[in-house]
């Protein structure tokens, strides 16, 4: 987090006081000021300083695209520094969004599309698919997933994963996956529309 006018506002108030209000936050705050001198200050409540100017507008973008919050105090009335804010926050939203050709997109960016048509019409909720793992005596059948993975890590002698490995998906024993789509149908009959209209993207996750 960085804050614009951290030593001039109030004398320095927005983050050396009132007491508190940033003490589990502080390690992570940059305040950017004009000064060297003013710096100074900053770092002895405990914060990060960079010293740079208003004017400076590449300098205030980057920082915006550098972090992950913003708090803009050194004036009301300077445009140039709030563009170059909303300027770089903007950037950074197009810099971590999903791209067009990851997997799921194109479906995603379908689904979106009918939306906007449909509009109040009709509510649209998007499942994540989960991992489903157990075996349904009923139909005497044995999810795969789990079994073709465990196959690959013993054949391989490591686990398989995509990327990093950073990536999160839930898992649920094949018996409740019904009564995660009944709990589902009942949400979108009591929520209001506009809960949908603000998110579609339900993510599962099993309480036990």
């Amino acid at each position: 987090m960085i804050v614009a006018g951290a030593n001039g506002w109030r004398k320095g108030r927005s983050i050396g006081g009132p007491r508190g209000a940033w003490e589990k936050a502080v390690g992570r705050l940059t305040g950017l000021v004009r000064r060297v001198s003013h710096g100074q200050q900053v770092q002895s409540s405990g914060a990060k300083a960079v010293v740079g100017d208003l004017d400076d507008a590449t300098f205030i973008k980057t920082r915006a695209l550098e972090n992950d919050a913003i708090f803009h105090t050194a004036a009301a009335d300077h445009k140039p520094s709030a563009e170059a804010v909303c300027q770089g926050a903007a950037d950074r939203a197009r810099r971590d969004s999903v791209p067009d050709d990851a997997p799921h997109r194109q479906i995603d960016l379908t689904i979106l599309k009918y939306q906007k048509e449909i509009g109040d019409k009709a509510k649209i909720a998007v499942m994540i698919p989960p991992l489903p793992y157990g075996y349904n005596p009923r139909r005497r059948r044995l999810t795969i997933q789990i079994p073709t993975l465990t196959r690959f890590a013993m054949k391989h002698g490591f686990a398989g994963h995509v990327g990093k490995g950073l990536s999160v998906e839930s898992r649920i024993h094949v018996l409740d996956l019904a009564q995660v789509f009944v709990t589902l149908l009942h949400q979108m009959e009591d929520a209001l529309l506009q809960e949908f209209i603000d998110n579609l993207y339900f993510f599962l996750r099993k309480w036990t």
